[in-house]
């Protein structure tokens, strides 16, 4: 398959997913917005709260005299404060990514059986998540660390370079020049390296939803392992993504967040398609094309191919 021909074909048909099979699609999309809306909502509800009492104190705390236990109690509940606020936004911060992964892992789950053609309700859905809950976890506790550990050797194998030729001052401003186009050349080629890896992180997060019993590393392994033959197709899929989530990352009004969500949810649904159609690929030995119209018959039980 042409490669970029291939990413718009993926593209269109996790788009054409909710379309063709919105009887199950779509309730399965609704309960994974669920836990997205509810953090973001309470997110906003406990910050919101958090300011106002702050400010409360801190107004209280001008109208009092410094030398007066009053003040010092006020200094006490503010410190307070300030500590609870840090571990509410640990707790958010778990929760947020607890939340992300289970909408994940339901729409993943969901694609997957539109993909076969086949009805999942939303109870079998229910009863697959809380089935193999801990091999998403796995995969993605284990993505999560790869991702922190590739950010941080990018970051020191720039930064001391540069922090080095800063100290020394030597060279002149010819070889300063140099050393700062040579690590906007690296952290390019980084951030490029981390889309693809971020792709089959990605692809390994479906493989354990998907695959019973693969999880953790062996979910990555075998992530590598079915997209090879199409990494530039996937890694032309994921820069696509990537391009969209800083379109919309950069606004911060309701319509924006609302778009960062979208897509968010429209992400695990590309790479399953992606999936399937790599698994396709490897299991007959030659690569097809996705047709550009194809319609699943729930009524008679059809089951027809949603990606090749």
């Amino acid at each position: 398959m042409d490669t970029p021909r291939g990413v718009v074909a993926v593209l269109r048909e996790a788009l054409c997913l909710v379309s063709r099979s919105k009887k199950h699609m779509l309730p399965c999309l609704l309960l994974a917005l669920i836990p997205s809306s509810l953090l973001l909502l309470g997110g906003h509800v406990s910050v919101y709260l958090r300011v106002l009492g702050f400010i409360a104190r801190l107004r209280s705390l001008g109208g009092v005299h410094p030398n007066t236990p009053q003040f010092y109690d006020l200094l006490v509940r503010l410190k307070s404060d300030a500590g609870a606020a840090s571990h509410a936004d640990v707790a958010l911060v778990v929760a947020s990514y607890l939340g992300h992964l289970a909408s994940t892992a339901a729409i993943v789950h969901a694609a997957s059986a539109a993909c076969a053609g086949r009805h999942l309700p939303v109870r079998d859905m229910l009863s697959r998540l809380a089935a193999s809950w801990w091999g998403p976890l796995a995969t993605s506790l284990y993505a999560t660390l790869l991702s922190v550990g590739y950010a941080a050797l990018s970051a020191s194998l720039i930064a001391v370079p540069l922090l080095d030729m800063a100290a020394g001052d030597g060279g002149g401003p010819s070889l300063s020049r140099l050393l700062v186009v040579a690590a906007a050349a690296f952290a390019t080629a980084a951030r490029l390296l981390y889309v693809y890896l971020a792709m089959v992180w990605a692809v390994g997060v479906v493989v354990s939803v998907v695959e019973d019993g693969c999880r953790g590393l062996e979910a990555l392994h075998m992530a590598e392992e079915v997209v090879r033959g199409r990494r530039a197709q996937g890694f032309l899929i994921a820069l696509v993504l990537a391009m969209g989530d800083a379109a919309v990352g950069f606004g911060g009004s309701v319509f924006a967040r609302a778009a960062h969500l979208v897509l968010k949810m429209f992400a695990p649904m590309v790479y399953t398609v992606f999936y399937h159609e790599c698994k396709r690929g490897h299991g007959d030995g030659a690569v097809h094309e996705l047709p550009p119209h194809t319609k699943v018959d729930h009524d008679h039980g059809a089951s027809v191919e949603g990606v090749v």
